[in-house]
């Protein structure tokens, strides 16, 4: 359980700090983690020892660092590698693999013994004197108290930590339940840089890889999987075409001017609908499509992703491009409508009206239509279609439930007598 073909890391690394309180800072993050997650140290514990002390400890039986195998490769990193295997196949197969390396077996079982010590006193007692190593050793535990992480620490003399890299403390966090593999481990790596930039590229460097995998199936299996409700993008900003791509840019600078995180896609989606999907997933608060018309007016459109108005759509609005920085008054005016609409029940109307012969329907149209949205205690939504059929005009909309509209607008319209020859309203309620 929890190893996979592929998987997600987070890797948090300190270079340049050669001491024991760059550890202790990566501890602390990690430690912090756990906690932040509800894994206590009841459930998860880490494991930490150093390989400077396993490097003295070894020397004793004569694997020095430098030391090479028959077939010329490193020996004290083969040796490191098989007593890494130690919790999975067991002592007396870790003294057959160091036998393989030409190291007989009583120094092996010694070795192995070495590692069971209890404390870093007694792994002291094994490696001979108060070394460097076993300072740094303690001096981690001792800061760990005052740091508050220290019941998530325990030493264990046998973590090594296979990776031939590593050159000071190293660590492995274990599931106390022991059903898990484990969960995340690190340690210190100074010499790595210099595979790179020869021994003038020495550079102190310590750090973790802490993959998904391992910390998923335990969350899963302790039901503490967090509940995640956003990346804490406030914004993607989208460009509707490739030739729009630099207003979408400024747009998005004078938004982070503002102080908002932005995502600008650097490509826009070939589907308008694909790229609001994308604002979406990424859990985003608004969306900016930035549209040759809105441009044109120097305006840019914004969609509130996560409010909705009495149609069910995104709360939206356009946005003048030199006053970005009221993005947030317009939409609390906008959101405060869309919110008074839901609260409120409507009714749709139905109006059918045939004009006196000669009578321009759609002129008709227009008419009753300023008259009755001259009314503001109606609230009016008006539908905006216009449908002759039968010499008749058809047309919607929904007002507010109060208002007394069926008289009033029959009077409106018979007020037009000459341009009317027949009329009928019907309304029925609705919730929006």
């Amino acid at each position: 359980r929890g190893r996979k073909r592929e998987h997600y890391q987070w890797n948090m690394d300190i270079v340049g700090v050669d001491h024991v309180n760059a550890e202790l800072e990566l501890l602390a993050a990690a430690c912090d983690f756990f906690r932040r997650v509800g894994v206590g140290s009841d459930i998860v514990g880490i494991k930490v020892n150093s390989r400077a002390v396993l490097e003295a400890l070894l020397a004793k039986y004569g694997i020095d660092k430098g030391a090479k195998t028959e077939d010329g490769g490193d020996l004290f990193a083969a040796s490191c590698v098989e007593i890494d295997k130690l919790d999975k196949i067991g002592g007396d197969e870790v003294v057959k693999n160091l036998g393989r390396l030409k190291i007989p077996e009583e120094s092996a079982r010694e070795i192995l013994k070495a590692l069971e010590a209890p404390t870093i006193d007694a792994l002291a007692e094994q490696v001979g004197g108060d070394s460097e190593a076993i300072k740094e050793l303690k001096g981690l535990f001792e800061l760990s108290k005052s740091y508050g992480f220290d019941d998530y620490l325990i030493f264990d003399a046998s973590v090594v930590r296979g990776l031939a890299y590593y050159t000071g403390i190293v660590w492995e966090a274990f599931d106390r339940r022991g059903e898990l593999r484990a969960i995340m481990g690190g340690g210190r790596y100074d010499r790595l840089l210099e595979l790179y930039g020869g021994e003038k590229c020495t550079i102190s460097c310590v750090g973790f890889g802490f993959g998904d995998c391992v910390i998923m199936e335990l969350l899963q299996d302790l039901k503490k999987v967090p509940q995640f409700t956003g990346t804490g993008v406030d914004y993607v900003v989208c460009s509707f075409s490739a030739d729009l791509y630099g207003n979408a840019c400024a747009v998005a600078a004078g938004l982070r001017k503002c102080g908002w995180k932005v995502d600008l896609m650097p490509t826009p989606k070939k589907k308008v609908a694909n790229s609001f999907k994308h604002a979406d997933q990424t859990g985003a608060r608004r969306m900016v499509f930035v549209a040759p018309d809105e441009i044109n007016k120097g305006l840019v459109r914004i969609k509130d992703l996560r409010t909705k108005n009495v149609a069910g759509e995104a709360v939206q609005v356009d946005v003048p491009l030199d006053k970005l920085e009221t993005v947030d008054e317009l939409f609390d005016a906008a959101i405060k409508e869309a919110e008074e609409q839901m609260n409120e029940e409507r009714r749709i109307v139905s109006i059918m009206v045939r004009p006196v012969e000669g009578v321009d329907p759609q002129g008709l149209y227009e008419k009753i239509k300023e008259t009755i949205k001259s009314q503001p205690e109606y609230k009016l939504k008006w539908d905006e279609t216009c449908k002759v059929e039968d010499e008749k005009i058809y047309t919607t909309f929904t007002i507010a439930l109060e208002a007394d509209f069926d008289e009033e607008v029959m009077e409106y319209i018979e007020y037009m007598e000459d341009e009317v020859a027949d009329q009928q309203v019907t309304y029925q309620a609705a919730m929006e």
